[in-house]
């Protein structure tokens, strides 16, 4: 009898420390699965603000291309301008030569302006 007691003593404690072993991994299981909803929570938002960046950046390209735009108009523009002041006013007179001088390096800076537009554009376009 005494015999049959200790193996109910030694079940009942070893039943104890089973449950104790299932309490703990119980409460590891739901701190777990707090932690990997954290996670899941911060990937959402590093995938929001990954997307949000590709958004400004392609802006961003739009808005240099729109500047790089308008200063080749402006560059364009000041050409024209500048003939008309040089062929309207009789009280400068330059010499052909200066003129053509200057009409040209006006135009090769425009050339110039667009050629690193084509090749940015070529490699916006590359990248993609």
């Amino acid at each position: 009898m005494e015999r049959t007691h200790t193996k109910c003593a030694a079940g009942e404690q070893r039943i104890s420390e089973l449950e104790a072993e299932l309490a703990l991994s119980t409460e590891a299981a739901a701190s777990l699965k707090d932690y990997i909803k954290l996670l899941e929570e911060k990937v959402v938002r590093v995938t929001n603000l990954k997307h949000q960046v590709e958004l400004d950046e392609h802006r961003l390209t739009q808005a240099q291309q729109r500047i790089k735009e308008r200063d080749s108009y402006r560059s364009q523009l000041d050409l024209y301008e500048k003939e008309l002041t040089i062929t309207s006013s009789s009280g400068f007179v330059n010499s052909q030569q200066q003129q053509q001088k200057s009409q040209i390096e006006a135009l090769e800076k425009t050339i110039e302006g667009f050629h690193e537009l084509v090749e940015k554009l070529e490699a916006d376009l590359g990248k993609r």
